[in-house]
């Protein structure tokens, strides 16, 4: 699901883009996807919940990395919550996580960590099942999407600062400054990006 629909964003507006014959439906929808695969750049979490089931190497120790959970890869998607864990034996035997166990496991931006007891060595043994994203998209991201997508399309909601001198063109990579985190050189749109950036760097517990 998008992270905003045309109608919401037609009505975020209540001015230019409710002009369908200017701002094709199409349009919209295009700028939607645009914005949100760059806020989860950004902020490093996928705005829709995706699942998945993954096998692992156990090699005797106590943390597995996760292959689609690392913020430091292109996909970085949190939170995640995790569905099951199971052992394979070499009879292909399978032996689930207790429910106990799995309230066992840390989960780090890029790896799941056992307080206590190991992933059994072995050969594709480990099956992790789960699902990392938002189920709902946060409130305050889909406002700072919405008014992205306003300010994006409409030339008069651009700020001044991401215009060219030269020829009037738009030139955001004037404002991309993520280590002040300004990415679209508009205050309320990064002070939201930069929220949730934090929040997603650190550790989340379970």
């Amino acid at each position: 699901m998008a992270i905003f629909t045309e109608a919401e964003a037609r009505a975020w507006d209540k001015g230019q883009l409710a002009n369908t014959s200017i701002y094709l439906a199409a349009t919209i929808t295009a700028k939607a996807t645009s914005i949100q695969a760059k806020f989860e750049r950004i902020i490093g979490v996928a705005l829709a919940a995706t699942a998945y089931t993954e096998y692992y190497d156990g090699d005797g120790t106590d943390t597995l990395y996760l292959n689609h959970h690392n913020p430091w890869a292109e996909a970085t998607w949190r939170p995640v919550t995790l569905t099951s864990v199971t052992v394979i034996a070499t009879d292909d035997t399978e032996t689930a996580f207790t429910a106990d166990e799995l309230s066992d496991v840390v989960k780090y931006p890029d790896m799941l960590v056992r307080r206590s007891g190991t992933f059994t060595k072995g050969h594709r043994n480990i099956k992790v099942v789960y699902t990392v994203g938002y189920t709902t998209c946060p409130d305050d991201i889909k406002a700072a999407a919405l008014q992205a997508c306003v300010q994006e399309l409409v030339p008069t909601n651009i700020p001044s600062s991401v215009i060219d001198g030269a020829d009037g063109t738009i030139n955001w990579s004037r404002v991309k400054d993520p280590a002040r985190g300004r990415w679209y050189g508009n205050e309320s749109i990064d002070a939201v990006l930069r929220e949730h950036r934090a929040t997603e760097t650190l550790p989340g517990v379970a």
